[in-house]
C-alpha cells in the first residue's frame, strides 16, 4: 500500500465510522502492549507478595493531637483470617 492510499483509507474511516471511534480504536491498540505489561508486572508483585510471608496491617484506633508534640496516631495490629 503507498502513504497515499493508506491516508485516504484512514480518511474514509473517519467518514464512516466517525471520529469518536477512531480515536478509541488508536487508543484500544496503542494502549493493549501497556496494559498486557502492567497485568504480568502485577502479576509478578503478587507472586514476590506471597513469597514474603504475610503482611502485617494496623488499624488505626485513635488519634490523639498533642499540643506539644504534635499528632500521634495510636494503632493496633490486625488479626490475620
Amino acid at each position: 500500500m503507498t502513504a497515499l492510499s493508506e491516508w485516504s483509507a484512514v480518511v474514509q474511516l473517519l467518514a464512516n465510522v466517525g471520529f469518536p471511534a477512531a480515536v478509541a480504536m488508536y487508543l484500544l491498540f496503542r494502549f493493549e502492549k501497556r496494559i498486557g505489561n502492567l497485568e504480568r508486572a502485577l502479576a509478578d508483585n503478587i507472586k514476590d507478595r506471597e513469597k514474603q510471608g504475610p503482611v502485617v496491617q494496623y488499624i488505626i484506633c485513635a488519634r490523639e493531637n498533642r499540643p506539644d508534640k504534635g499528632t500521634r496516631l495510636l494503632l493496633k495490629r490486625k488479626k490475620h483470617n
